[in-house]
């Protein structure tokens, strides 16, 4: 956890809330810990915004990370606020992963990235990340035997979300997963 880096083509520092490797696969979670406000709620103009800080913005911090990694396949050292350092050897890494994690449940919002993007509501430049609430994974986790399941539902729940227009909830992707595997 806490990873401090620095994007090489923008200069921008950054910080990865969690990074999880197993065999060649690493799973880059960016975490958000802040609500909607209740203007927001009641559809006022802040949605937007909302939408933008706590999916958006999450999503393309974790691309921006998992791209370092993917582009410099080497050993990396990255130090933390806590004082630590991270080692990260992405030279085996053949799979990155991004998954945002909110405190807030975002309902169906949060599977409909790109109709959000679409509607105006969140930025386009940002590709669409699997969004849940912690809630949410807790759940799917309950689920999953290994770690691989849980890729490889992500992985399908991604390209479900790009693919398809539907209306539902990351429990409703869920059920649908676990009863088709997101085929057909």
């Amino acid at each position: 956890p806490g990873s401090e880096w620095k994007n090489p083509s923008t200069g921008q520092e950054g910080e990865n809330d969690l990074l999880i490797i197993f065999d060649s696969v690493a799973l880059v979670v960016e975490a958000k810990s802040g609500a909607i406000n209740p203007a927001a709620r009641r559809g006022g103009a802040s949605i937007g915004q909302e939408i933008n800080e706590l999916l958006i913005e999450p999503a393309r911090q974790g691309q921006e990370f998992a791209a370092l990694l993917r582009d410099n396949p080497t050993r990396h050292s990255f130090k933390t606020k806590a004082g630590t350092t991270n080692l990260v050897d992405s030279t085996k890494i053949k799979q990155f992963i991004c998954l945002s994690i909110t405190l807030e449940r975002f309902g169906p919002l949060a599977a409909q990235i790109p109709q959000l993007q679409t509607a105006g509501l969140a930025k386009r430049e940002i590709s669409a990340v699997p969004a849940m609430s912690l809630g949410d994974l807790e759940i799917a986790l309950e689920f999953f035997e290994n770690p691989f399941q849980l890729v490889h539902y992500l992985t399908r729940r991604t390209a479900f979300e790009l693919k398809h227009k539907f209306i539902g909830d990351e429990l409703d992707l869920l059920v649908l997963y676990l009863q088709t595997g997101f085929t057909g």
